[in-house]
């Protein structure tokens, strides 16, 4: 970033020799390298679909080493890409932010053209839709987006603006290389929809299916609680009370209808007793605990004893640990703790 430019002493005398060999004269001798700081050219343009700004940094030659500062923005329509020299790819910052080398630069902003694709559903209310998001893509972008009915529609159909259609959920495309919208068409329904709370199930091959049901059909559905549960009633979408029968049996409403099978979860008795020569601790005698539910007791042996092990109220063996942990079962428990004699 710099050259030579001559000798210089302290009389004056200017020698561009490099390197200089003066003969010593008969006093003292004073000599100075001089050198200039080079400027090299710096160019910096913008591609189709944008436009740059230098700021403060001044387009044409500038020394080695000054500071280079240059903006792109990309048009309506595009996209940035990169910032390319001479020899290519050198940032894709939209602010390139360097120092002059020592050569020549040219700097340019590249932009891509991109196009606008948008999906909607048809109605609103008919379903959401998931995947691509309305956006601007570069043609040959893929497309993906996959419709979500609501409930109480049916989806029919993907439309396109280029008069395409698939009845898959999913609309797959190419982005072509001008704006594409698609269209998720749904149609409102008398829907029937089946549901269980926690705690059981429905009998599929009893029961109506979910989805369209003729207004005025008979319909049908059958309650199955899980273990430790048992079956409520039926209950409509606003929370009303249809039926107590876990198999109900009735006629579609005009408008549709939406029931939910609900359970409670039962709760049985624990009884925990300590044989003679002993104590127990933990989980309280004639607790209610639910099916599932984990609990833990503990055995402590009189001076002189020493515990043998818990048995349930049929007298089998469960543990030989002084302390037991388990779950409760579908149905009472009763525990003893048993001691005997070192």
């Amino acid at each position: 970033g710099w050259e030579f430019v001559n000798w210089t002493d302290g009389n004056g005398g200017t020698f561009t020799d490099n390197p200089y060999t003066p003969t010593m004269p008969a006093e003292a001798l004073s000599l100075t390298a001089n050198f200039n700081q080079l400027s090299y050219p710096f160019n910096v343009t913008a591609g189709t679909g944008g436009s740059i700004d230098a700021g403060s940094t001044a387009v044409g030659n500038l020394v080695y080493g000054a500071s280079i500062s240059v903006t792109a923005t990309a048009d309506p329509g595009y996209r940035f890409v990169n910032w390319t020299d001479d020899t290519g790819e050198v940032s894709t910052s939209v602010t390139y932010a360097s120092t002059m080398p020592a050569e020549n630069l040219n700097l340019t902003a590249n932009f891509q053209q991109v196009y606008a694709f948008s999906a909607s559903a048809n109605p609103s209310a008919g379903g959401t839709i998931t995947g691509t998001a309305n956006g601007n893509f570069d043609a040959g972008t893929s497309i993906s987006v996959t419709a979500n009915v609501a409930s109480g529609y049916r989806f029919d159909n993907w439309t396109d603006s280029d008069g395409g259609s698939t009845t898959s959920v999913t609309y797959t495309n190419s982005m072509p290389a001008y704006p594409l919208t698609a269209t998720a068409n749904f149609t409102q329904l008398v829907s029937f929809v089946r549901s269980a709370a926690t705690g059981g199930t429905i009998d599929d091959a009893l029961s109506t299916p979910n989805g369209d049901v003729p207004d005025g059909d008979p319909i049908r559905v059958v309650a199955i609680a899980n273990t430790g549960y048992e079956f409520v009633n039926w209950t409509d979408g606003s929370g009303a009370e249809v039926s107590t029968a876990a198999d109900y049996s009735g006629y579609m409403p005009t408008g549709g209808l939406s029931l939910t099978a609900n359970f409670t979860q039962l709760y049985y008795t624990f009884n925990v007793a300590a044989g003679s020569n002993g104590a127990i601790g933990g989980t309280a005698d004639g607790s209610s605990i639910a099916y599932g539910a984990g609990f833990t007791v503990t055995a402590t042996p009189d001076t002189g004893y020493e515990f043998v092990n818990w048995t349930d109220g049929t007298g089998t063996e469960v543990s030989t640990n002084v302390t037991y942990s388990t779950t409760m079962p579908a149905g009472n428990l009763s525990l003893t703790a048993n001691f005997t004699v070192k």
